[in-house]
């Protein structure tokens, strides 16, 4: 005790003063760090909630992506399927078109070589009568009316016969 008589210190003042204080202890704890620590507890807690909740919107946002993904794709490939229909459809109708046309130019050379045949036929039989009426003008002019008209008409024939069954004789 000579210690504390020699610093002044009284033992009640001091026992009353270490009561004091834990008595202000428990009610700074009650008054003030209850409610602090709730608060920050609570604080926590909806901090924790938030992130957790990100954490579900962020799963919710990559499975929305990859469906997303998923549509794109499709759509895509459905996109590149119509394409390519279209560009097959359009080189069978190409293909279409230049054979008919082939078939048409064909059809118009064939028609054109036809009516040239026919002309050259008519030519020939029309050359055949100006043959042969000059041909018998001629005889009876020269050798009077004892000519034979159809030994010379049979000669013509078989000559103009022969110039249309044989064009490039």
């Amino acid at each position: 005790m000579s210690i504390l008589q020699e610093l002044k210190i009284s033992p009640v003042v001091m026992a009353l003063q270490i009561i004091l204080f834990l008595a202000l202890v428990q009610v700074l704890k009650r008054i003030f760090w209850n409610p602090v620590l709730g608060h920050i507890e609570d604080r926590n807690k909806e901090i924790e909630s938030r992130y957790s909740e990100r954490d579900r919107l962020e799963k919710e946002m990559s499975g929305l992506r990859a469906e997303y993904n998923q549509r794109i794709a499709a759509v895509e490939a459905d996109a590149r399927l119509h394409i390519q229909e279209a560009i097959k459809s359009a080189q069978a109708e190409r293909e279409k078109l230049i054979a008919d046309a082939r078939a048409e130019a064909n059809a118009a050379l064939e028609a054109g070589r036809q009516e040239a045949e026919l002309d050259r036929v008519k030519t020939l039989l029309t050359l055949q009568s100006s043959i042969e009426q000059a041909v018998a003008h001629v005889a009876s002019a020269t050798l009077g009316n004892d000519v034979n008209q159809a030994a010379i008409q049979s000669t013509i024939h078989q000559h103009v016969a022969q110039q249309v069954a044989n064009p490039t004789a």
